[in-house]
């Protein structure tokens, strides 16, 4: 599994007019129709609350299109348009149990994450609020990696840290460099926080 984002693909217009003649048989009544499935695509996403109602309008629309594109034989297309509205919303509600879940294990401060790092003064609250602060400043793809890696206290033992490297498709080595690299970024970050609030 790549940690890459997969490339989104782009409406041609050759898929635009496959879509549009599927849509009605004249060219006028075809776009009213266009337009009326994206109003309805919009009114969907908004009343879940999901926010860039319209992106996620055009790209279920998209969709849709590459689908026809591809060959694909879709018999009701309104109620296909509905479906794959449903599954976006889907996919946007896991997402952003993700982001909540990493966010709450940032939060949490695995207590391994801060094995072997230097003691200071400071209280264990001032560190906390920092390492805290130097998670969330860091791309969510490294916070959740370095999160996942040092979480449940260094219970993650090297059978949990292998099947981590198979779930983002790389080498055992490859994760622990990682994590590494990740690690001395928060170092770094927590001794600048503990210092400006030490001077503040």
């Amino acid at each position: 599994m790549s940690t890459e984002p997969a490339q989104r693909w782009s409406l041609t217009r050759q898929a635009l007019e496959r879509l549009l003649g599927r849509l009605s048989d004249g060219g006028e009544a075809a776009a009213h129709e266009y337009e009326y499935i994206r109003r309805r695509l919009v009114a969907f996403f908004e009343l879940r609350g999901i926010p860039a109602s319209e992106s996620l309008a055009d790209e279920a629309l998209d969709r849709v299109a590459h689908k026809l594109e591809q060959g694909e034989a879709i018999q009701h297309l309104r109620a296909y348009f509905s479906g794959v509205a449903q599954r976006m919303a889907l996919e946007w509600e896991r997402e952003r149990a993700r982001e909540r879940a990493a966010a709450v294990e940032a939060w949490s401060m695995p207590a391994a994450l801060e094995d072997g790092m230097e003691e200071g003064p400071e209280s264990q609250e001032q560190r906390a609020a920092c390492l805290r602060r130097c998670l969330r400043a860091l791309p969510r793809a490294s916070r959740e990696l370095i999160v996942h890696y040092y979480r449940e206290g260094g219970s993650f033992d090297l059978e949990g840290r292998r099947a981590l490297a198979d779930r983002l498709g790389i080498t055992y080595t490859s994760l622990k460099a990682r994590a590494h690299r990740i690690r001395g970024r928060v170092e770094e970050c927590l001794r600048e926080c503990l210092r400006a609030r030490s001077q503040g």
